[in-house]
């Protein structure tokens, strides 16, 4: 920066006129200021091991005498950028001496707060109720909203989030097995089946659906897989078809109104086959509709 203000003020000095002859005279003042700064504050000069090293052999060999192992260091590497002087020498000997490092060791502090008391009473907190969020449980313990989240993340909770899933009826699951029993035997008479398969669905979207996952947590140490109900309403939304075909996209299609039997045939007769224009032939004939 020094170097940098001498390099205005001789820039300014070659244009003779009066707005640049208080700009020198002001970087004028300002160079003296910020060298009388530098020499009154000196920045320390991070090195790195190897020089530390080399510092601490020099120190040695001029048998702790600061002076001289500066001016050894000059003579011995002249091309090095950092160059020590003598409170560098003296004050790697010392924190070598005193912590057993070049650098001073941290002071351990007393964790007043994050004692085994208010961590066993915030983790039977969220034993009773998987489901507190960290800000009751702080108001419940009176601890710091910081401090219950360190206790919890030192523990390896972590809050899970819910997954939401559609609310299946009791015949359901027998239709579930029954459709893997004759998936598997047409998958070892065809293992190319899942190729063929168009996975299709329908949905409705609205604005009343459960978006917002942030306040839904389970806090556990241990994944449980949480699973989450959401309630359905008939309210005012736009209707999506869309399929998966061997990894390629088909759709969407979006319509209007409540998806019929009419409604559905002409989709399938109508619509679905300009979907599946860039299909080939051969797939077409082979093809599955899930």
């Amino acid at each position: 920066m020094q170097y940098y203000l001498v390099g205005l003020c001789h820039l300014c000095y070659l244009y003779n006129c009066q707005i640049t002859n208080k700009l020198y005279d002001s970087l004028v003042v300002i160079r003296f200021s910020v060298c009388a700064l530098l020499k009154k504050k000196r920045i320390m000069v991070q090195y790195s091991n190897a020089e530390k090293f080399d510092i601490m052999m020099i120190y040695g060999e001029c048998r702790r005498n600061a002076r001289a192992a500066t001016r050894l260091y000059r003579l011995r590497y002249p091309n090095r950028r950092r160059q020590p002087n003598d409170k560098t020498f003296k004050n790697l000997a010392t924190n070598l001496m005193q912590y057993g490092s070049f650098q001073k060791s941290k002071r351990d502090r007393l964790r007043t707060i994050r004692n085994n008391d208010n961590v066993a009473q915030i983790l039977q907190t969220v034993e009773n109720n998987p489901t507190i969020s960290l800000r009751n449980i702080s108001e419940e313990t009176g601890i710091s909203y910081s401090s219950c989240q360190r206790m919890l993340s030192d523990n390896r909770f972590h809050p899970f989030k819910a997954t939401i899933v559609h609310h299946l009826r009791p015949d359901d699951y027998q239709r579930r097995l029954d459709f893997l029993a004759n998936f598997s035997v047409l998958y070892e008479e065809d293992n190319t089946i899942t190729k063929k398969i168009l996975w299709t669905d329908e949905s409705r979207f609205h604005n009343n659906g459960v978006v917002n996952m942030h306040n839904c947590h389970y806090w556990s140490d241990v994944n449980p897989n949480w699973t989450k109900i959401s309630h359905n309403q008939n309210i005012f939304g736009i209707n999506v078809w869309c399929g998966i075909l061997d990894g390629n996209l088909i759709g969407p299609y979006f319509y209007e109104g409540k998806l019929n039997g009419q409604m559905y045939l002409n989709f399938l007769q109508n619509e679905l086959p300009e979907l599946l224009e860039n299909i080939s032939i051969n797939v077409r004939r082979s093809l599955w509709f899930q």
